[in-house]
């Protein structure tokens, strides 16, 4: 009888761990937004916010199909044509090369971009919200 209880006991827990685990706190990073540039441009990643709020980035992988640099912008125009800030420096990409571990953040109100210098094909995601 011993052993039935603590079976009982460890699915019960195990039910209660998977349901808490597949709950999403409301602050967290639901939204993902991929990569996929192949050319020389600059590209609108995640649109800015409707209701002034800015966007977050804690996290993503970005992968180069060729050698080239990439690098990250925040403005408000079309593919952040206006008010047009740089968030990094250009980054330097490698053939069959990439980074991870990226951290960014816009201002309220601004869409977040990258800009491309080489005509390769640059793919990955971005975890994201708006705050």
């Amino acid at each position: 009888m011993k052993g039935i209880s603590l079976r009982l006991a460890l699915a019960a827990m195990a039910c209660a761990l998977a349901t808490s685990a597949a709950a999403q706190p409301p602050d967290s990073y639901a939204e993902h937004a991929a990569i996929n540039i192949s050319t020389a441009t600059t590209t609108e990643l995640i649109a800015r916010s409707t209701d002034g709020k800015l966007i977050e980035v804690p996290g993503g992988l970005v992968y180069a199909g060729g050698t080239g640099n990439i690098t990250f912008k925040a403005g408000t125009g079309t593919t952040c044509g206006t008010g047009t800030r740089s968030l990094t420096g250009p980054i330097p990409l490698k053939d069959q090369g990439g980074f991870a571990n990226l951290s960014l953040k816009t201002r309220p109100g601004e869409a977040l971009c990258a800009t491309t210098d080489a005509a390769v094909q640059i793919s990955g995601y971005l975890n994201w919200r708006y705050r």
